[in-house]
């Protein structure tokens, strides 16, 4: 929900839950330094990382006392990639806010999923030839040997919410992109 005013009439109307996932992509801050623009770093920490805190802290009046909040962060937050410093600042935050939250919000459980280059519609806007490329140049250089697809996500997810066990934890689904650079 963009209009963020609104987010706590929206978790008041859903009326109480056990687990929350957030998972929003759209303004990115993709490109080398010497490129990029603030203004693409500042649209990027406003969708992602204020975006994400501000929807568990509309929740927070809702969420079951013993539940729990999954951020879905990004691979570039975890390791140095070229291109990614935008992503990796918001990516970097997000990863020390979970942490903290974790603590702080006791005993919710909050937990991060670090996915790696996924074959979402996130990549929509590139033209078809592109987007292959890039899928296909990334599969060369994965131990896994291939990209990732959203139902290999999912069950990291469903982990962090149906594991109370676990809080504070980064989860990397990256087919061992941390490895390769």
């Amino acid at each position: 929900m963009k209009d963020r005013a609104r987010l706590p009439e929206a978790f008041a109307a859903l009326g109480p839950f056990d687990h929350l996932v957030v998972c929003a992509s759209g303004d990115v801050a993709w490109g080398p330094f010497g490129t990029l623009t603030m203004e693409a770093v500042l649209a990027a920490l406003n969708m992602k990382l204020i975006g994400y805190l501000a929807d568990a802290k509309a929740a927070l009046p809702t969420l079951a006392e013993r539940g729990s909040i999954t951020f879905l962060g990004g691979a570039a937050g975890r390791f140095a990639m070229p291109g990614t410093v935008g992503l990796a600042a918001v990516n970097g935050a997000l990863e020390a806010a979970t942490r903290t939250l974790a603590k702080e919000l006791t005993p919710r459980r909050v937990n991060l999923v670090s996915p790696g280059l996924t074959q979402t519609e996130a990549y929509a806007q590139m033209p078809e030839v592109q987007r292959t490329e890039m899928f296909a140049n990334a599969a060369t250089r994965l131990p896994a040997g291939k990209t990732g697809e959203p139902h290999e996500i999912a069950p990291v997810v469903a982990l962090c919410v149906t594991n109370r066990f676990v809080t504070g934890s980064v989860f990397d689904v990256d087919g061992g992109a941390r490895l390769s650079y």
